[in-house]
């Protein structure tokens, strides 16, 4: 994103955000109970209510905004880089890489980047936020529930980072086993000629379903992963909600009815809010994921600079003639010659033709002409 200045700021934007919208529900408490400006008209305690929650809703604005224009650019970067590396790959690079995953790397992990990592990210920062205020507000009304929320709080993060591990894994399993789904579907659609012909449809439909059973069960398995997340914070809400309300009826007689009902309903928020941020971490950083793949295309050689076109000059062709003269070539640098010491002399007006069996260099020779082999 935009660095180490736009973090710093959209943290410092996001705790005015949060301190704004829980002060304002402590200065409700307090102005119920009247523990504070006695005396003082309730357009004075309105004012500063309403002042704290427009605070808030300013801060929640500004960091969209910066959310927007800081995901923006390092995006754009990172398309055009990765474009512009595989528009100058040389040849073999298109032989040896399926086109679904070049497919999938333009189009799902693309989407990824513009649209789910903002969002998840924003999210996740914003959950996580939430989550602290609501545990730091719930120790202001109520100190002495500090030994349930440090248990609750420890257990969470240990199934969180738990359940982080083998999501990230599972989900980087679902991306590897999209692609040859999308690779083996795109061949199908330009060999369905042949397919037909010979009578092979029932083999690739049970390729396809093969394939496609291997991609479906990374993504069944970390769905049941998250219900497991989901259940034991389900739990850890149960127990924090449990454990206040006891302590609330224990101690009725030292607390505020007010804080007493502010501590509460922040616990009841954990319960939302603990699910949601982890899982929201996990979208995030199987996002970042797509960028680590796109970035990949960076490492890509590319052709050299003599091997790009270049303009012929204004009176090319002056003459219908080619003349190749001990041509060798080869489609990659690792595989054997497939044309080897071809002379020919092709003179203006004439029409020549290449026949021969399969596999001996008719296709290969057309592609040497066109400077495609090395």
């Amino acid at each position: 994103f935009g660095g180490v200045c736009w973090f710093i700021t959209n943290v410092l934007i996001t705790t005015l955000q949060h301190v704004f919208e829980k002060g304002s529900q402590l200065w409700l408490g307090l102005w119920a109970e009247g523990r504070i400006f006695p005396g003082m008209p309730a357009y004075f305690f309105l004012s500063v209510y309403g002042g704290m929650i427009v605070l808030s809703a300013i801060c929640v604005a500004l960091r969209e905004v910066q959310f927007a224009l800081g995901s923006a650019r390092p995006m754009w970067v990172l398309h055009e880089s990765a474009l512009q590396s595989v528009f100058a790959a040389p040849m073999s690079y298109f032989d040896t890489t399926p086109s679904g995953r070049i497919i999938n790397r333009f189009t799902g992990d693309i989407q990824d980047l513009d649209f789910l990592l903002p969002l998840f990210f924003n999210q996740h920062v914003n959950m996580s936020f939430i989550l602290v205020a609501s545990v730091v507000t719930v120790l202001i009304a109520a100190p002495w529930f500090v030994v349930v929320v440090a248990v609750v709080y420890g257990l969470y993060l240990l199934f969180a980072r738990y359940y982080a591990k083998s999501s990230l894994e599972l989900r980087r399993l679902f991306a590897i086993t999209k692609s040859p789904v999308l690779s083996h579907f795109q061949e199908s659609l330009q060999g369905l000629g042949s397919i037909r012909a010979y009578a092979q449809q029932d083999r690739f439909y049970a390729e396809f379903r093969t394939r496609l059973d291997a991609n479906s069960a990374c993504y069944f398995t970390e769905r049941i992963g998250f219900e497991w997340m989901r259940f034991r914070c389900n739990q850890l809400s149960a127990v924090m909600i449990g454990g206040a309300s006891l302590c609330l009826i224990a101690l009725r007689d030292y607390i505020d009815p007010s804080l007493a009902g502010l501590a509460l309903s922040q616990a009841v928020l954990f319960v939302v809010v603990s699910s949601q941020a982890t899982e929201f971490y996990i979208q995030a950083t199987v996002a970042m994921a797509c960028a680590e793949r796109l970035s990949s295309f960076d490492s890509i050689e590319s052709e050299e600079a003599g091997a790009m076109y270049q303009a012929p000059p204004d009176d090319w062709p002056s003459a219908g003639a080619i003349q190749l003269s001990d041509l060798k070539a080869r489609y990659r640098t690792n595989t054997p010659l497939v044309l080897k010491g071809i002379n020919i002399e092709i003179k203006p007006g004439e029409k020549i033709g290449f026949v021969g069996r399969t596999g001996s260099g008719k296709s290969s020779m057309l592609l040497a002409l066109y400077r495609m082999l090395l």
